[in-house]
């Protein structure tokens, strides 16, 4: 599915948190080949669009998730048109796994190739977990020299040191909603597309 522009933010997690939260939205609709979600949200933050930040982030990195799924190449879309809104180019890009130990590695990857990284944004938090261990273990600090972003924010995002920056999916609300446009396709109608809100989570990664 395509990114969407911001939307009001959805209602708060029943889980506390004093970090601050942006708005932005997932965008839900029917395809032949299997749904997916992005955003544009977290390449706007990490570039400073949403924190005021005089020097930004400009040499921004992906770990996005293996190129042959649907769900891969929207979100490497999503960084791609974003990062254009906000006038950069897309710097680097490396495939992970959705796991920590893929984003660890690719992350090794783009250290390698590209060492003048300034921020990293990962489709996903697991992913992140494993980028934010690999640039600590190269010396790297985070968010000092290299900020990160994740994605969906899981359980994980609150267990990583620093913790994570994110983006929070209402994974409830996106289950109802692909069930209902799935009944719809049974029933022989054509769904509409769903604007679902979004919020970036920020914490202390970025």
């Amino acid at each position: 599915m395509s990114p969407a522009a911001s939307a009001p933010s959805c209602a708060s997690s029943t889980t506390k948190r004093s970090e601050h939260t942006y708005p932005s939205t997932t965008r839900l609709s029917w395809r032949p080949s299997p749904w997916s979600t992005a955003s544009r949200a977290y390449p706007r933050k990490i570039a400073g669009v949403h924190r005021p930040d005089p020097a930004g982030r400009r040499r921004i990195v992906l770990i996005t998730g293996p190129d042959d799924t649907a769900v891969g190449r929207e979100r490497r879309r999503g960084y791609t048109e974003a990062l254009t809104l906000a006038g950069l180019r897309p710097y680097a890009s490396e495939p992970g796994d959705f796991m920590e130990t893929g984003g660890a590695a690719a992350m090794r990857t783009l250290l390698r190739t590209h060492p003048d990284l300034d921020a990293v944004l990962a489709a996903n938090d697991n992913m992140a977990a494993g980028a934010v261990r690999v640039l600590r273990d190269a010396g790297r600090t985070v968010p000092g020299d290299v900020a990160v972003v994740g994605f969906d924010d899981l359980p994980i995002a609150l267990h990583t040191d620093p913790k994570l920056t994110t983006i929070h999916q209402p994974v409830q609300a996106l289950g109802r909603e692909a069930a209902r446009m799935l009944v719809e396709v049974l029933e022989g109608e054509q769904p509409q597309p769903f604007l679902l809100p979004t919020k970036v989570v920020v914490r202390e990664s970025a």
